[in-house]
Parts: C-alpha cells; sequence; structure tokens
C-alpha cells in the first residue's frame, strides 16, 4: 500500500497547554493521515492500520480544545489533543473518508468469498440439505473472520446495494448462527418429509410412521434414534442407508453400518442390497477393527481363542485365579480374607427400614449355597445374620470346629424358652454370643442401640439373661458385637478374644477353594472378576486410578480387597495373551491407528445399531472414525432400556451422555445432536407394553421415552402364578393350559418359555412341546431371547436367592469402579433384562414365582399399576408375621393340617393358624367393632388380650370349655 501523505492533515501538536493535559500520556509531535494508516509521532512512531480501527473516528469537544478519539477492533479506545476544533474535525472527515474508500477497495478483492457466504446464508432459508452443525461450521467461521475485517455498515454507494446486503447476510450469518440453523432445520425437515413422502410410503412392508422417517431424514452431526422394544428400528436403520444413497448424499462406499452380531450385520447388509441394487459395508465394531489392524500392521496379532466366547474367557479367569494368582507370594492371606470377609457385600440391620427387608437382603446374597434362598456358611450351616456369616466362615477356615446353635448344655430354670446359644466351639467348649447392638454416645454417655425395627429394651434383657446364664452355670461365653463390623475389627477382635483358649489351624488354601468351588461360589467370582477385567480394559483406566475411584465409594475395604486380587490375575491374564490380543486390545489399537493417521477411513456415514450394547473402547472408535472426516455423521439407533450386556463390557453411558462424546460444534456451543423417539411398539399389546415402561423407568436415569403401542386390548395381559416349592412344574402346565384355551386352535401361536439362567429349562420340557398340536414352544434365556418376539411368554422361577432374578452377582457394586458413571440405584441392570423379557410378549405375560421366595420385581408388579391378575396362594398385606413384618402364606404342617407360615421361613419361625371356619385366611382387628377380630369369610372372633395377632377360639379344659388365643402354648392369653 502506498504510504504518501493525502492533501488533507498532518496536525502539527504542541504548546503549553497540550503539554499540560498529557503531563502523564504519550506526547506525539504530529498526527499524519495516509491512504491507509494513521501515524502518530513520537521518539518511536506508532502506525495504525485501517483496519486496527472499528469505528469512525470521532470529535470530542472538551478542556482546551477538541480530541480526536479513536476505537480499536480489540475494544480499546484513545484520543488525541486538545486540537483546534475546525482542525480536528477537517482531519476526521478526510480520515473517515479514506478510512472507507480503503474498505471499499479491499472487498473487490473478496468478490467470490462474499458471494459464497452471502450464498449459504440465503440458502438456510430454503435449504436442500440438511444443515448439519458440521456442514456449517467452516462456513461461520468464515463469516466471523471476514466480519472482524471490515466495518459492519459501508456506505452504500461506495459498494453498490447488491454487495451492500450480500454483507448485511454475512453479518446475520456471523452473529447468530444457532438460530438461523434450528430455523433452517425446521424448515428443512417439513420440506423434506412432504417431498419424500411416497419412498416413505412404499420402502418397507408397511408405510414408515412420522417418527421413522423424521429420523430418516434428520442428519445432524449425531443423530441418536430411541428405538423401544417393537418400535421398528431395523426399518429405520436399513432406509436411513438407502435414502442416503438414492438422494446421492453419500456413495455407497462411504457408508458403513455396524452391528452387535454378524447374523444382524449379515441381514442388513441383504436387506439393502435388495432394495437398492449396491452392496453396503455392514461389520461388527470386531470385525472393524481387525480390518484397520490388517491394512495398517505387517502381521497384526491373532485374536485370542476366547475373544469372542464369554464361556471360555470366564474359564480362562477361574484358571488362571487356581493356577497362577494362588500360587504368588502373599496371596493366600489375601485371598482367605477375601471369602472370609468380603466376598458377600455387607449391608447392616440399620441399612433396612424393617427386619422383612433385612431377610429380603439375607435371601438375595447368598452365594455360598447351592440352592434355596437361605443364609448358607461355607461349612453349610443356616445362619440368621450377615455377621453371623462372617463369624461362621472365619472358624471354618481357620480349622475350629464349632456347632451353630447347639442346645445349652445345662437346663434354664429362670425362663421356660430353649436356650441356643450362638456358638459353641467343639474342642474347648467355648460358647460365642455375637449381638447386634452399637454404641451411641447420648449426653457424654456411651449406651447400646439396636436396629430401629428392634424392641431394644427387650433385646438388652436377652442379653444380660443369657450373660447370666453362663455365670450361673460357670461356662465361658466370648461376645461379639454389630458394632465392631461397622467399625472393621469384627473379626480381628475376635481372634485375640479366643487367643488363649484355641490355636487356629488354617485349612490349606487348595481345601477352601474345593469347598468354595463345590458351592459354586469360584464360578461366580471368577463371572465377576471376568466382567470387571473386560471394563477394566476397555475404559484404559489403571490400578491407581481404580484405587482413587474405590475410595468415593461406601464400601472402600472390599474395594482395595477386591483390586489386591484382580493386578495379579489382571497381569497374569496379559501374560497369558502373549503374542494375541482380545477384542478390548484389537479395539484400542485400532482407534490409535486412526488417531495417528495410519488408516485413513473412507467412511462419512457410520450407522450403529444396537447402540446400547457398545463398550467403552466402542464409543473411542467410533469418536476416531468420525474424527477423520469434518463432515462425518454417527447416527446411533438403539434402547438405553434394554441395555444388558454389560458382563461384555457395554457401557450405557454412551447412550445417556450420546451429545458429549459424539455431537459436533458450532459457535462455541458443544454437544450438538439430535434425539428422536420411535415411540410406536407394534409388538406388545397395551396391558404389556405400558406396564413394562412404568416398569424400567422406575430407574430415574434411564432415558425418558414415550410409548405408544399399536395393538390394544380389554384383556389381561400381566399374570402372576405363585406356587409351592414342589409344585413349579404344575404351575407351568396350568399357565400353558390356560394360554391353550384362550386361544382359537386354529392358528399356530408361539410360546417363549424364558428363564434368568439356561440351566433352568424345565426337566419334561421335551415332554411339554408335545402339551398341543398348535403351540411353538422354545425354551431360552432372556439374554438369548433379545430381538426375538412371541405370541405368549412364561417366565420361569422369577424368585428371590443365589440364582434368582434379580442375579445380585451381576449387579455387584464392584463393577462401578470401571465404570464411568454409577448408576446408583438398585439392580439396574437386572431391571432392565425383566423388561426384555417383558417386551419379548405381544398377548400375554405369566410370571411364575415361588409364594416363600418371590422375586422382589415380582412383588413390585403385584401393585394395581400394572394391572396384573394374582393366581396362586401368597401372603396377602393384610396377612403380616408378628416378628418380622413379612407376609403370612398358606402352607401344610406335618400332619396335613393347614397352616400359616411366614414368607422369611428361613430367617423367622413365625407362624398362625387359619380361621377355624373357612380355613383359608386370617382374623384380622375388625375396625368397626372394637375388641374383635374378622376373617374374609364374614367369621367373627374376640381378639386375644395378650398378643396382637392372636384371637381366641373355644377350647375343653379339665374344668370345663374356656377362651384362650390360637397361638397356645406361644401365647397364654385368655378371656377373662
Amino acid at each position: 500500500h502506498s504510504t504518501e501523505t493525502t492533501e488533507v492533515t498532518n496536525i502539527q501538536l504542541s504548546g503549553f497547554l497540550y503539554f499540560l493535559i498529557n503531563l502523564f500520556r504519550v506526547r506525539y509531535g504530529r498526527v499524519v493521515l495516509t491512504a491507509d494508516a494513521i501515524i502518530l509521532h513520537a521518539k518511536v512512531p506508532y502506525k495504525f492500520n485501517f483496519e486496527d480501527f472499528s469505528k469512525e473516528i470521532a470529535v470530542r469537544k472538551g478542556f482546551g480544545g477538541s480530541f480526536l478519539l479513536f476505537t480499536r477492533r480489540n475494544g480499546s479506545r484513545f484520543e488525541i489533543g486538545p486540537i483546534n476544533y475546525h482542525t480536528a474535525n477537517s482531519f476526521a472527515q478526510s480520515a473517515n473518508k479514506g478510512w472507507w474508500n480503503h474498505f471499499a477497495n479491499l472487498l473487490e478483492q473478496e468478490n467470490r468469498e462474499i458471494t459464497t457466504l452471502s450464498k449459504v446464508y440465503t440458502s438456510l432459508k430454503n435449504p436442500r440439505r440438511y444443515p448439519a452443525a458440521c456442514l456449517l461450521k467452516p462456513y461461520v467461521v468464515r463469516s466471523k473472520k471476514f466480519c472482524s475485517r471490515f466495518p459492519k455498515n459501508i456506505p452504500k454507494h461506495l459498494i453498490g446495494a447488491e454487495k451492500k446486503q450480500q454483507i448485511e447476510n454475512i453479518n446475520k450469518l456471523a452473529e447468530n448462527p444457532t438460530k438461523l440453523r434450528e430455523k433452517a432445520v425446521k424448515s428443512y425437515l417439513k420440506n423434506e418429509l412432504e417431498a419424500k413422502s411416497d419412498f416413505f410410503d412404499h420402502i418397507s412392508s408397511y408405510p414408515l410412521t412420522h417418527q421413522q422417517r423424521l429420523s430418516v431424514v434428520t442428519d445432524e452431526d449425531a443423530t441418536l434414534v430411541l428405538a423401544g422394544a417393537g418400535s421398528g428400528k431395523t426399518s429405520v436403520i436399513t432406509t436411513k442407508a438407502i435414502y442416503l444413497i438414492k438422494e446421492k448424499i453419500r456413495e455407497p462406499q462411504e457408508i458403513l453400518l455396524i452391528t452387535y452380531g454378524k447374523k444382524a450385520a449379515e441381514e442388513l447388509r441383504e436387506r439393502i442390497q435388495k432394495k437398492c441394487k449396491v452392496e453396503v459395508k455392514a461389520l461388527t465394531f470386531h470385525a472393524l477393527g481387525n480390518s484397520i489392524l490388517k491394512k495398517v500392521e505387517t502381521s497384526p496379532p491373532a485374536p485370542a481363542k476366547h475373544a469372542d466366547d464369554p464361556i471360555k474367557f470366564r474359564k480362562l479367569i477361574q484358571t488362571i485365579l487356581l493356577e497362577d494368582v494362588i500360587e504368588q507370594p502373599g496371596m493366600e492371606s489375601i485371598l482367605r480374607k477375601w471369602f472370609e470377609e468380603f466376598y458377600l457385600p455387607y449391608k447392616s440391620e440399620w441399612d433396612f427400614e424393617s427386619l422383612n427387608e433385612y431377610y429380603h437382603y439375607l435371601s438375595s446374597i447368598n452365594r455360598y449355597n447351592k440352592s434355596g434362598n437361605d443364609l448358607r456358611t461355607i461349612k453349610g450351616d443356616k445362619v440368621r445374620s450377615y455377621e453371623e456369616l462372617l463369624i461362621a466362615n472365619w472358624l471354618f477356615l481357620n480349622g475350629i470346629d464349632y456347632e451353630y446353635e447347639p442346645d445349652y448344655e445345662f437346663k434354664t430354670s429362670s425362663q421356660s424358652i430353649l436356650y441356643r446359644p450362638d456358638f459353641k466351639l467343639v474342642e474347648s467348649g467355648i460358647y460365642i454370643e455375637h449381638f447386634g447392638v452399637r454404641k451411641k454416645v447420648q449426653n457424654g454417655k456411651e449406651t447400646l442401640t439396636t436396629a430401629p425395627y428392634i424392641n431394644r429394651e427387650q433385646y438388652l434383657e436377652q442379653m444380660e439373661w443369657k450373660r447370666s446364664i453362663h455365670k450361673e452355670n460357670e461356662t465361658k461365653l466370648i461376645e461379639t458385637y454389630s458394632h465392631e463390623q461397622s467399625d472393621g475389627v469384627l473379626l480381628t477382635n475376635l481372634a485375640k478374644k479366643l487367643d488363649q483358649y484355641v490355636t487356629p489351624r488354617p485349612i490349606p488354601i487348595k481345601e477352601m477353594f474345593e469347598k468354595l468351588n463345590e458351592l459354586g461360589t469360584i464360578d461366580q467370582f471368577s463371572e465377576i472378576l471376568a466382567t470387571f477385567l473386560r471394563l477394566f480394559k476397555s475404559s484404559s483406566l489403571t490400578i491407581s486410578q481404580c484405587k482413587e475411584k474405590v475410595k468415593q465409594t461406601n464400601s472402600v475395604s472390599r474395594g482395595i480387597a477386591f483390586l489386591k486380587i484382580f493386578e495379579p490375575v489382571y497381569e497374569s491374564y496379559q501374560k497369558r495373551l502373549g503374542t494375541n490380543i482380545d477384542f478390548e486390545d484389537m479395539l484400542l489399537r485400532a482407534t490409535k491407528h486412526l488417531e495417528e493417521g495410519k488408516f485413513k477411513s473412507r467412511y462419512r456415514h457410520i450407522l450403529v445399531d444396537e447402540f446400547q450394547d457398545i463398550a467403552t473402547s466402542c464409543g473411542k472408535l467410533l469418536v476416531a472414525l468420525k474424527n477423520q472426516h469434518e463432515d462425518a455423521r454417527i447416527f446411533g439407533v438403539g434402547d438405553d432400556w434394554q441395555s444388558i450386556y454389560r458382563f461384555n463390557g457395554s457401557d450405557i453411558n454412551l447412550m445417556r451422555h450420546f451429545g458429549t462424546q459424539f455431537g459436533g460444534e458450532l459457535d462455541g456451543q458443544a454437544s450438538i445432536h439430535s434425539s428422536i423417539d420411535l415411540a410406536n411398539t407394534f409388538r406388545s399389546v397395551d396391558k404389556i407394553a405400558i406396564p413394562a415402561q412404568k416398569f424400567v423407568r422406575r430407574n430415574p436415569i434411564q432415558i425418558d421415552k414415550q410409548i405408544i403401542p399399536f395393538r390394544k386390548t380389554d384383556q389381561t395381559s400381566i399374570f402372576i402364578v405363585y406356587h409351592a416349592k414342589m409344585e413349579k412344574e404344575k404351575a407351568l402346565r396350568e399357565s400353558l393350559n390356560r394360554i391353550i384355551q384362550k386361544s382359537s386352535g386354529e392358528e399356530t401361536i408361539t410360546v417363549f418359555l424364558l428363564a434368568r439362567y439356561n440351566h433352568k429349562i424345565p426337566e419334561n420340557f421335551e415332554e411339554l412341546k408335545g402339551i398341543s398340536s398348535n403351540i411353538k414352544l422354545e425354551f431360552m434365556s432372556i439374554h438369548k431371547s433379545k430381538g426375538l418376539e412371541a405370541d405368549h411368554v412364561i417366565l420361569l422361577e422369577v424368585s428371590s436367592g443365589k440364582w434368582g432374578f434379580p442375579s445380585e452377582i451381576e449387579d455387584d457394586q464392584l463393577l462401578d469402579i470401571v465404570l464411568p458413571e454409577s448408576e446408583g440405584f438398585s439392580h439396574a441392570e437386572e431391571r432392565r433384562l425383566f423388561y426384555v423379557a417383558m417386551t419379548r410378549a405381544k398377548l400375554s405375560l405369566t410370571l411364575l414365582a415361588d409364594q416363600k421366595n418371590p422375586s422382589t420385581f415380582v412383588r413390585e408388579l403385584e401393585h394395581s399399576d400394572y394391572g396384573a391378575i394374582i393366581l396362586g396362594e401368597t401372603g396377602s398385606p393384610s396377612r403380616i408375621c408378628s416378628k418380622c413384618g413379612g407376609r403370612m402364606i398358606l402352607g401344610t404342617n406335618t400332619g396335613s393340617s393347614l397352616l400359616f407360615e411366614c414368607e422369611n421361613d428361613n430367617f423367622c419361625d413365625g407362624k398362625l393358624k387359619p380361621c377355624q371356619q373357612c380355613k383359608s385366611d386370617i382374623p384380622i382387628l375388625d375396625k368397626q367393632t372394637k375388641g374383635q377380630m374378622k376373617c374374609s369369610c364374614g367369621t367373627v372372633y374376640p381378639n386375644c388380650p395378650a398378643c396382637t395377632e392372636g384371637w381366641l377360639v373355644k377350647r375343653e379344659g379339665p374344668y370345663g370349655e374356656f377362651n384362650s388365643c390360637i397361638r397356645f402354648p406361644d401365647c397364654k392369653g385368655k378371656s377373662k
């Protein structure tokens, strides 16, 4: 540019007043205007190009004269003066004229950019393609850069009306691109849905729904389609690929379909080829990772044999535990302590609101019992509390022979009840009583407390009575307390208390493992280790990071103990891999090749099926693929309500935080994505679909979705069938007969028998398959049934316990350590699995449950909100056990007499005879008549004056008839 001065201004700055006003500022000798700049002369000249100023130069009148005001693009301002007003005004006019002319000249050089950016703005009014953030972003960046170089309002006479309008368009694009894009998206969707109406009407067997169509035409940087059970997700993902090809948005080779299994990938590929007559790549994540490794690495490592076989993988982990880890120095004591103290997730009586809830918890955590729902020790004793279990296991593993709840060796005269201490050590004769009390300091005084639902005074009296018995008979009593367990010293203190009386002789570690293997405990623990290892590798965590995460949990000691075992298991596993790799390694290596640019992907549209099942490592691979092209899109189809493969490493957080993980960015706004809820379900009738939605949504972190059932019915569709433990086959046959009776008999109907575990298959399954000629009967695990459907579903053995549903093993909180974010909701994964089972059914769902040990999920479905019909005998809320608050269930006593027993009979001995008239129910207090109890059959009895649950019945005595409590001899209540 020329630096010759123009005809106007060259202002000399001098004089006493100028010197005085600028005493503490930079003083300039003169100001010179050139063709493209203003130069301020001082000791060192300052040159300001016209581009440095954001506004015209202004003139301000002030003390001693006028001042020239300069505003720079960075927001700073400065002024020069005082100057004679006419001189200042003349200089400003000349400078501003030159300033505008300068920019007008520069704009001539930017004609192409101006035209391009202006067209982008106008195209947003009626876009021909979906205005994704990734497409708009580079133009927004360029428009902002343009606007930063030029002033906003260049006079029209200098540049012409057309260019003036174009620049205004660019300014609007730069100022509010987000709002412009939002309007453009709405306009595009409206027009495109109308234009492609015929295409969507005929692309599939049935016309696509509005939400399915919307999913196809939405083409955001990241689009998540929430596809509930039976919502037609396969139609959406195949139509999306066909649409991209037919509309010439992408070439077939630029589209990649990723699915969870090989079979699904092949089905999608064939569907698209049939419709488009072109080949689209459809791969599993593992096939994709393997193909990247083969193209980058000269001799890529082979996948390990267990890589795609969960059973082989778990067996390998078990072998490592039993053969490698056990032999390492120091590991024997670590493993012994784990199975003594930490294997079961611990909660105390204080963590529950009732004894009934505590007993349900004890049933659910039973991992040392091969069958049944009671709490069994490693030795096989049935105990009543978690802390008693710890003591029993410690004694057994330390070779100290004991008896659990033996009859006390002396008769007790002070009470009529039979005294059975908790433990008696066989060799020394020492007794152990464990007391469920904690310490509490109140007003400076230490007192003992019990769980809130335990009568403290009675419990403390019992403690003193037991102490007095031992003192009276001179037998040695060792006491342990719940507060020792809460302080983490129960077993340490027990060892100290027994030190002078017994010598521990720990059983050999291999003998311990043999015993645990017999109980199935090693299988269960191996399952936890295997799932943990997959999640650990997939998330790229380190042991140190896991240790830090453990500190944030509510079970620090258990977490640390587990990591002490997991670390050598992981090290041994990596050594055994040798030159091979597992799928986690494969995906992480492939991701690294993408990030380093060693592999160049041609894929610009990545369509992912079953998105809820992908692992963290899969998510990283997707991000790396997307980042290779500025305009690449992720299109995920899935249902977080059906995320059930955590044992294979799947991470539900990838769906929950989809925008954060995969979304685009525009004008400083991150996580830009679209979420579309398909809403309609074409499978289950409303009486199944709506209850299933309510059930799974009990977990508040599940993504909220609408469910609009296409099929409606007036008939009850959910049946809960309670049966006695030995009558499950009878209950199943009756359920099948009920389905047969309701069917027309003409068409073949499909029935799924589903179970939480494969080994739950009925023993007479082959016989049942021939129950009717028009029934097609299949058995499978719930995991295997995912993606399938049947007219009727019968869910088997929906009970609590070791092999129960929900499974306590699969939902062990240890897994939260290797998940990005804890779900913080009990049985979250198992709840989703139950939802999957419910939504396989089109017409009816039947749940078979042990009446004494029903699943917590079954109990939940009893609520009227779910509309289920209850069949079979179960405890009613009005029949409450006085001892624990559990339900009383009608059964048979010795001699075939009817008797109500507590549902928690593994822990509670609550029993009650039925009404003498109907023999099928229990009378309860009559709210209408004081002092009476009334049965549902209408019979009225006087209530017992000595207890709350009994009523008076007539009996014959040596002196004639009298009324006494139905609970005699446990209760001695009589009429006055």
